[in-house]
């Protein structure tokens, strides 16, 4: 999926609560997420911010790395509880497993007191991937005969798809979201269009849209080439655009994005789901965009430079991050969402989650809260 930056470094932070002070009493978009510490919030605060993230409005997205929380520790900064409570869909890239008392404390609070969606990322490329019961060491071939693959590889899957579903329901996960990349590489689930197919069916009973439950199905990657989107797309809640910046994917002439990429993004997303979704309004809703933030200066500074009809703008004032959230496409009034590969490196910032917080409140204005508008352009470099 992503790129592995020389520049990212440890960041560790001394114990900090963020904390909100109003206690809003219903659900339209607020102030959750204020810049104080403390620990008042009350119940009245949690159920509001639970009923705005049930709401329809835009979401933020984030592949969050290194969750780890430790009993005693002096500090919260890897936990998931430090993570903006307004987020709304946590995606693990790195500290699934080791589900100690501790971390399952932390994910159960995240998910059941704020109302935040955490699901496990993975690629899919063999039967076995994301979790299964074949024991620890387990090799591709035992998983395979443990499933029983070679006698009946639909019926493998099946099992195979329900034992995923057992382990989210009895860890407290919230879904799972899947790495469409067929390119970076091959096994017996992924990119065999078939096999994958049937597995997004079978997932799909459990989770997602089709199963009458509250999991979460997500698809990230190349989401405008996955197999049979006439009979799959129904499957998948969202399905995240891996829109970074031409600077990260290895073009070093132009930290640049353009909002026309984005929209160009949805009109070929569009185009191939739009047998299952054919108002592009409400296929929209389900389209959200993310850039590259895994170089921690960059992540510290909200992304790369953003650029639109007023121009490119200053890092300073809106970087991609918040420029992903402010971006409304021409036909449609709005996306699914926006957000971050390891947006947890901002974990660091000062105050933390500086840039997350603005992008949220700019994607879900509060009333009587400050929001970019044209007026605030100030011109960029476009070069780092």
């Amino acid at each position: 999926m992503k790129f592995n930056f020389s520049k990212i470094f440890i960041v560790v932070l001394p114990l900090l609560f963020i904390a909100g002070c109003s206690k809003w009493m219903t659900p339209e978009p607020k102030q959750f997420d204020s810049e104080l510490t403390g620990t008042d919030k009350d119940e009245a605060y949690y159920e509001a911010l639970r009923a705005f993230k049930a709401s329809d409005h835009k979401i933020s997205f984030g592949w969050l790395d290194g969750w780890d929380v430790v009993a005693g520790s002096a500090s919260l900064a890897s936990s998931l509880s430090f993570v903006p409570d307004s987020m709304d869909i946590i995606s693990i890239w790195s500290g699934a497993g080791n589900y100690t008392p501790t971390k399952l404390e932390d994910l159960r609070f995240v998910t059941e007191v704020k109302g935040t969606k955490v699901l496990l990322c993975s690629f899919a490329w063999n039967i076995g991937d994301i979790y299964h019961t074949a024991g620890n060491g387990a090799s591709l071939a035992d998983i395979m005969a443990h499933y029983g693959w070679n006698e009946d590889k639909f019926a493998a899957i099946d099992k195979w798809t329900k034992d995923i579903s057992d382990s989210l329901n009895y860890y407290g996960f919230s879904g799972i979201d899947i790495d469409y990349e067929p390119a970076e590489g091959s096994g017996n689930i992924m990119p065999n269009n078939e096999n994958f197919s049937y597995f997004i069916k079978s997932m799909g009973k459990y989770i997602g849209p089709q199963s009458g439950t509250s999991k979460v199905f997500i698809l990230d990657g190349y989401v405008n080439t996955f197999p049979d989107p006439d009979d799959n797309a129904k499957y998948f809640d969202y399905f995240v655009s891996q829109a970074y910046t031409r600077w990260g994917a290895g073009d070093t002439s132009s930290p640049v994005l353009n909002k026309s990429e984005l929209q160009g993004r949805l009109n070929s997303f569009y185009n191939h789901v739009k047998n299952t979704y054919p108002d592009k309004a409400e296929c929209a809703k389900k389209f959200v965009v993310t850039d590259n933030l895994e170089a921690v200066d960059v992540c510290l500074a909200g992304g790369y430079f953003w650029q639109d009809e007023m121009g490119i703008w200053s890092r300073d004032v809106m970087p991609t991050l918040v420029g992903f959230a402010y971006w409304t496409p021409d036909d449609v009034p709005r996306a699914g969402g926006f957000g971050g590969y390891k947006f947890s490196h901002e974990r660091g910032n000062t105050p933390p989650w500086k840039w997350m917080r603005k992008a949220i409140q700019q994607a879900n204005p509060a009333p009587g809260h400050k929001v970019i508008t044209p007026e605030d352009y100030k011109p960029g470099t476009g070069r780092l």
